[in-house]
């Protein structure tokens, strides 16, 4: 871990520190740190959502095929299918 002389603003470090209920600047900071990490994170786990790159892996077979008229799942290059009632 580097070590690196900053400035803060003072309110806004005791803000985050309330926040995420941390009890050092060092813990306020990285916890910071951490979650923009984890919402940008989530946001582009949205965008590829939404550009379809995880529809091959749910897709869903024509209910009529399944056992008991339920929905059908199968994951590429799965040798096992799932019925859902």
């Amino acid at each position: 871990m580097a070590k690196t002389l900053i400035d803060l603003d003072d309110e806004l470090l005791a803000q985050a520190r309330q926040i995420l209920g941390t009890d050092t600047k060092k813990a306020t900071i990285n916890g910071a740190l951490r979650e923009i990490v984890r919402q940008w994170a989530v946001v582009e786990f949205g965008v590829l959502a939404r550009g379809g790159v995880f529809d091959e892996l749910l897709a869903v077979g024509d209910p009529s095929e399944a056992e008991g008229g339920g929905r059908t799942a199968t994951r590429p290059g799965a040798a096992v299918e799932f019925a859902c009632p």
